[in-house]
């Protein structure tokens, strides 16, 4: 799961850099779709581990994410209480969790194709940049930061372009 969200870090640094309102948008949802499932994981398994009988680790997990704190009871009945107050605390995970599925779905529709790309496709924008900027950009002699810096300038030319024609 760390992996996961470590990509999407990068990913989300790298919308960022390119400045683009709904890439970032759908990276933010996606990591807290990551991340709240992560949560929900979390809780279900502290909470199957305490109703099979107390454990302090799994309790003192709950209780720094923000549950009420679950006690080592002799009375059965109060201690199963505790977990299922727990349980009722988490259902907002599961209200959350829809939230974001349904704002993720508007922003990025089930019917819509897949924007995967191809290196021909990659090769394709190189060459539009280059023409862009007046001089060849080759894809293994370019770092990052310098192929977002030029697409930034790109996009904010073409958005300028946008603007004057709709004036």
């Amino acid at each position: 799961m760390a992996l996961v969200l470590s990509w999407n870090e990068i990913l989300m640094e790298y919308s960022d850099a390119i400045r683009t309102k709904k890439s970032s948008t759908l990276f933010q949802l996606r990591r807290k779709i990551l991340k709240n499932n992560w949560l929900i994981k979390l809780v279900d398994d502290c909470v199957f581990v305490l109703k099979n009988g107390y454990d302090e680790q799994e309790a003192n997990v709950l209780y720094e994410q923000g549950y009420s704190l679950v006690q080592d009871l002799p009375d059965r009945e109060q201690y199963l209480k505790q977990i299922y107050r727990v349980q009722t605390e988490a259902k907002i995970l599961i209200v959350l969790q829809n939230q974001y599925n349904i704002e993720y779905k508007t922003l990025n529709p089930v019917g819509a194709p897949p924007q995967t790309r191809s290196m021909v496709d990659y090769e394709k924008e190189l060459r539009i940049l280059s023409k862009f900027m007046g001089y060849s950009i080759r894809s293994h002699q370019i770092t990052t930061m310098e192929f977002v810096s030029i697409l930034n300038a790109y996009l904010e030319y073409s958005e300028t372009l946008k603007e004057a024609e709709n004036e």
